[in-house]
């Protein structure tokens, strides 16, 4: 019981004298070190931060750069926007005569945006080729102001026709595609 009652006062000193010299501490003022108001120890943790968040900005850029040397090996262009858009319009010029659209490259990544003419006001049919294109069963078909996106590498892939009852002539569509070299 002695033991016990030894181990208690010790255990209360300490809290007394813990709690006396957080006392203490707090009544005193803390001057600054370094810039900013921080103390040494933090500046140090700052300066840390920020190298290591250095390292990030570098890892980053050779992991770009290393991408951008990857696609080009496998024909792409640098992981980047294109600077520019075209557009461009085709009309089939007879219901049975599909027409191919023009030649316009499609960068990599992105989609050619075929749109029918707000102002048709019969059927266009999209195809892969001139025959699918005279095929109500084989090709796309847009109504007014409809849109279709592809994936493709080149326009002049897709063929536009008029439905055979009901297109009109007219009707035709608007294609767009972001276009040009990157920076």
């Amino acid at each position: 019981m002695v033991e016990t009652d030894k181990k208690t006062a010790v255990v209360a000193g300490v809290g007394i004298t813990a709690a006396a010299a957080a006392l203490l501490w707090a009544s005193q003022k803390v001057e600054a070190k370094g810039p900013g108001g921080f103390d040494e120890a933090a500046m140090e943790t700052l300066i840390s931060i920020l190298q290591h968040t250095e390292n990030l900005d570098a890892d980053t850029t050779t992991l770009i750069n290393t991408l951008n040397q990857l696609a080009a090996a496998f024909g792409v262009g640098p992981l980047e926007n294109p600077l520019d858009i075209t557009a461009f319009t085709a009309y089939p010029p007879a219901l049975i005569t599909p027409v191919r659209l023009p030649y316009r490259e499609v960068p990599w990544d992105k989609e050619l945006v075929i749109k029918a003419l707000h102002t048709n006001t019969g059927v266009i049919l999209v195809a892969p080729s001139q025959a699918a294109a005279r095929n109500i069963n084989s090709s796309y078909w847009l109504i007014a102001n409809e849109a279709i996106e592809y994936r493709i590498k080149n326009a002049d892939h897709i063929w536009i026709g008029l439905h055979p009852a009901l297109g009109f002539a007219g009707d035709g569509v608007v294609c767009t595609v972001e276009q040009g070299a990157s920076r």
